[in-house]
C-alpha cells in the first residue's frame, strides 16, 4: 500500500522481511509486536487506546505516555530503519491537549518536516477523540543534524521554502470523534484500495469534513481518477 505512494520505502526493509523495523504504526497500536515476527512479546498493547482512555477518565493525568522502543527487540538488532522517536507525553491543560515528543536524533533537512506532520497528526487526532482544543507540541531532540551534502546545497532548500497553509489553511480542522475517526479511516482504506486497483470509479465520496475530503481528493489525484 504505502510503497505505491513512496517507492523509496522499499530501501528501508531488512531482507527478507516485509515490514519496516522502525514503523511507528505497529509500535503505537501493537507495542510489543516484532515487525519481523521473531521476538513477539506475549501481549500486544494499543498505546493510542490507552492514552485516550487514561485522559478520558482523568484529564489531569500526567501518565498518558507512549514508548516506541521495545528493549527485547531493539537492544541487539541492527536494522536498516530504527525508530527515531523515543516517547510521546500527552497532557491536558486549560482544556487543550499538549504533546512533548522526545526524539533521539533526526535529519534537519530530510526528516524534521516528517516529525512535525506525524506527531501533530497524532496529537490532533487524540484532541478530537477527547473533544478538547489543540495545545502546544514540543519536539525535543537529543541530536538534530544536517548532512554535509545538504549543508553545501542549503540555498536550494531556502529557495523552495513554502507555506503549507497556502494550500491547507488552519481552519481545515481534522478533529473527529473517535467513532467518526474510525469510520473515516476505514472508508479511506477501503476506497483507496478500490481506486488504486481500478475496481471502483466513484469519486463522489464526502465526509462532511473539509480536511478529510481533501485527503480523499489527494488520493484520487494520485491514482489518476478525475
Amino acid at each position: 500500500f504505502i510503497e505505491y505512494y513512496n517507492p523509496q520505502m522499499v530501501s528501508q526493509r531488512d531482507k527478507p522481511y516485509e515490514n519496516i523495523n522502525g514503523s511507528y504504526g505497529m509500535r503505537l497500536f501493537h507495542w510489543g509486536r516484532d515487525p519481523h515476527g521473531l521476538k513477539n512479546i506475549e501481549v500486544f498493547t494499543d498505546q493510542m487506546k490507552n492514552i485516550y482512555e487514561r485522559l478520558k477518565i482523568n484529564k489531569n493525568s500526567r501518565f498518558a505516555i507512549s514508548s516506541y522502543i521495545i528493549p527485547l527487540i531493539d537492544s541487539n538488532r541492527i536494522a536498516m530503519n530504527n525508530p527515531h522517536s523515543i516517547s510521546s507525553s500527552f497532557f491536558i491543560k486549560d482544556n487543550k491537549l499538549h504533546l512533548n515528543q522526545h526524539i533521539r536524533a533526526n535529519d534537519f533537512i530530510q526528516n524534521l518536516h516528517k516529525d512535525v506532520f506525524r506527531w501533530s497528526f497524532i496529537q490532533e487526532t487524540l484532541a478530537g477523540w477527547l473533544k478538547v482544543d489543540l495545545g502546544q507540541m514540543t519536539l525535543m531532540y537529543d541530536s538534530l543534524y544536517m548532512r554535509q551534502k545538504d549543508y553545501e546545497n542549503i540555498e536550494k532548500y531556502e529557495i523552495n521554502i513554502f507555506d503549507i497553509y497556502d494550500n491547507y489553511p488552519p481552519e481545515q480542522d481534522m478533529r473527529l470523534s473517535r467513532i467518526m475517526w474510525d469510520k473515516t479511516i476505514k472508508d479511506l482504506i477501503w476506497i483507496e484500495a478500490e481506486w488504486r486497483q481500478g475496481i471502483a470509479m466513484d469519486n463522489s465520496v464526502k465526509t462532511g469534513n473539509k480536511y478529510w475530503d481533501n485527503c480523499f481528493r489527494a488520493i484520487l489525484f494520485r491514482v489518476g481518477l478525475p
